[in-house]
């Protein structure tokens, strides 16, 4: 028979779930209305990073790329979601340092009886497999379909244009290609792609 701790931390992370789900992200459903909550966004990278995986990149452990979509945003629960488009420096640091604080409590919540979701979070955090990279690549191609999908209502209620979003989209793809996903050449395709017709809508 397990402990009775596990019990009361499996109940403390349906509480953590529960309150994942309830975090909206800056982009929204095909309605334009509707944010796009931290789980819609889990679900939806999950589905792609494995799908594409499988058909085009099929010598990665898929069953890890799996476990690091599920917890790839899971300190938000607590830090909550930061819009990352055209985000500032000083902007990106208060990202950083919420988050870290975020995890650090996750990780004292669970790590004597379910430490599966720290280890997790810090394996994908440290970028040293190329599941990881390949998950934080993918990542950033989600933001471009609910882009498309919702005709980029975001955008264009910030009252930039398609200049600004194409300048922007060009500035992340050439930091990912220098950076963490420079071995990942089908990745940076598909983003570059996603790029173009999350452009052609705005």
């Amino acid at each position: 028979m397990f402990p009775q701790v596990i019990t009361d931390k499996i109940l403390e992370l349906g509480k953590l779930s529960l309150l994942f789900a309830r975090v909206n992200r800056a982009t929204f459903h095909e309605d334009g209305i509707t944010p796009e909550s931290d789980t819609d966004h889990t679900v939806m990278l999950g589905l792609s990073v494995c799908s594409f995986a499988s058909a085009c990149m099929s010598h990665l452990d898929i069953g890890k790329v799996a476990q690091f979509a599920f917890v790839h945003d899971l300190v938000e629960a607590y830090a909550g979601d930061t819009n990352s488009l055209g985000m500032s420096g000083d902007v990106q640091i208060i990202k950083e340092e919420r988050e870290r604080a975020a995890f650090l409590k996750i990780k004292e919540q669970f790590k004597d009886s379910l430490p599966w979701v720290h280890t997790t979070i810090e394996a994908y955090e440290s970028l040293e497999s190329e599941e990881a990279k390949f998950v934080k690549a993918f990542d950033k191609i989600m933001p471009k379909v609910t882009q498309f999908l919702n005709g980029g209502i975001q955008f264009k209620a910030s009252g930039r244009s398609r200049e600004d979003l194409e300048m922007i989209h060009q500035k992340q793809l050439n930091a990912m290609s220098k950076g963490y996903a420079k071995d990942l050449p089908e990745t940076l395709t598909l983003l570059s792609e996603m790029m173009k017709r999350a452009e052609s809508v705005v």
